[in-house]
């Protein structure tokens, strides 16, 4: 192809206006916005136009006209897919991992959901006091409920635990030495560390004991008048075991006493129900440090709370007034929509028993084995009419987990559905069933797909088994499998 006629296809290429005039592209206009679609047709013209030029040299053959229209379409359309992949959606989670951080951690009761739905689409009592009138305080409502189910004196809420942490730090140890044990210096996800949130809130970080072992007489030789708080930190990701031994709140709490100095607590997860019948070490609930004496404690809504991401902290009220009058509330306070959905986990709460069916978190994590071995033969017989002879389907057992920084180490039996297809590689069914219409993250385990059911509701079992046959018509109508 010389110049002049490289030109000429060159020509060829329609204009933007042209490409935004076709009906499947004014299509995409309405769903996803001119602005959008015509940054996504610019660069698909280029391209286009880059792939003209690359068969000037006859290295392959130039684009015909019609092709040019169809790879301009086929480039847009998938460009707005990479896009929509983008947006926040909701995901089947089939990984096993119940608080899956990068999932979203703790999926909100049905309760919640209409609570927060209703609430967001029009105005609420935010900061108004209904029965009198007169302006009142977003913290009211979770603050009562806080109380009574914690039996707490006082309680606030703020927009996760780093800042529950950090603004209780601030506000009562600033300038001062903050003791914590060398072995309860965490890291959690996002680089979250203990020793960086103490020094940031002004605070002089001063470790006792050793990694493996702390003693009451390692606080006790530590202390001194430049001494501002007692720090006690859950390890939420892992589990120090052996040669080991930890000094317990009570003990903290009598120290604490003794030399006239706030004790705090960082509970991380944070729970409001015992995990009986789970072997959770030294875990315990947030009314147990409520009963022991904790001056405060501090733990995360969107975990073993199973609520929205907040961090909560409940303790001695005037200590609890004092953080709501601290010029970095405001900085760390929550909007309508975390205190909504938050108050509907909260209220479930007032009947433990009920917890244990509605919030989705402790509903999965105290599955009896019979109920999770129903839905795995249902899910067995679902994939088995989907796949047809595709694959290989079968029944397995394997271990859950709790995730999100929260009973560390524990591993829950749990039946799974394991399959080995028979055509392509499992990268590429675990990459198609990840950007399909309703995404499926699934892991890659014993050489196959491990779908564990401990993760997965009903409707969550139906939509896969669909994306499967969908997959698999798909590759019977011609399409290769990769």
């Amino acid at each position: 192809m010389n110049q002049n006629m490289l030109q000429d296809r060159l020509r060829q290429v329609p204009s933007v206006n042209e490409i935004l005039a076709t009906e499947e592209v004014a299509a995409l206009v309405a769903i996803f916005g001119r602005a959008l679609v015509l940054d996504k047709v610019q660069l698909a013209l280029e391209a286009v136009k880059e792939k003209i030029r690359q068969g000037h040299g006859e290295q392959e053959p130039p684009l015909e006209e019609l092709e040019i229209q169809a790879f301009l379409n086929q480039k847009v359309f998938q460009m707005l897919e990479t896009e929509e992949m983008r947006r926040l959606k909701k995901v089947i989670n089939a990984t096993g991992i119940i608080l899956h951080t990068n999932l979203g951690r703790a999926p909100l009761p049905g309760k919640a959901v209409q609570h927060l739905m209703e609430t967001a689409g029009g105005y609420c009592n935010l900061e108004y006091d209904l029965a009198k009138g007169t302006r009142g305080s977003r913290q009211d409502q979770v603050e009562r409920l806080l109380a009574e189910i914690t039996g707490a004196e006082g309680a606030m809420v703020v927009n996760n635990n780093a800042a529950a942490v950090f603004l209780s730090l601030h506000a009562f140890a600033k300038d001062k030495e903050v003791l914590v044990s060398r072995g309860q210096l965490v890291e959690i996800g996002g680089s979250f560390r203990i020793p960086d949130i103490i020094t940031q809130s002004g605070c002089k970080l001063l470790e006792v004991g050793t990694t493996n072992k702390t003693k009451v007489s390692d606080y006790r030789e530590r202390i001194s008048s430049e001494t501002g708080m007692l720090l006690k930190v859950h390890t939420s990701n892992y589990v120090i075991s052996g040669f080991t031994q930890t000094v317990s709140i009570r003990e903290l709490v009598e120290l604490g006493k003794e030399n006239n100095l706030l004790v705090m607590e960082d509970l991380g997860s944070g729970s409001f129900v015992e995990m009986k019948g789970l072997e959770v070490g030294e875990e315990h609930s947030v009314q147990h440090s409520v009963s022991q004496g904790v001056h405060l404690i501090t733990f995360s809504g969107d975990k073993l709370l199973g609520g929205p991401q907040a961090g909560i902290i409940v303790g001695k009220k005037t200590l609890i007034e004092s953080l709501k009058k601290h010029p970095l509330a405001r900085v760390v306070r929550c909007d309508k929509l975390t205190l909504a959905s938050l108050q509907s986990v909260l209220e479930i709460y007032r009947n433990p028993k009920t917890a244990y069916q509605e919030i989705p978190v402790l509903e999965m994590l105290f599955q009896p084995q019979e109920a999770l071995m129903e839905k795995a033969r249902g899910l067995v017989a679902m994939m088995q009419v989907a796949m047809g002879d595709w694959a290989q389907v079968q029944l397995r057992t394997t271990k859950a987990e709790v995730g999100g920084g929260s009973l560390p180490g524990l591993l829950l039996d749990s039946p799974a559905v394991w399959m080995k297809p028979f055509y392509g590689t499992l990268h590429w069914w675990q990459e198609k069933l990840r950007n399909g219409k309703n995404p499926v993250v699934i892991p890659i385990q014993e050489d196959g797909l491990m779908f564990h059911v401990r993760t997965l509701t009903i409707e969550d079992m139906g939509l896969l088994a669909k994306a499967l046959k969908k997959l698999v018509q798909e590759e019977q109508n011609g399409k290769m499998v990769r």
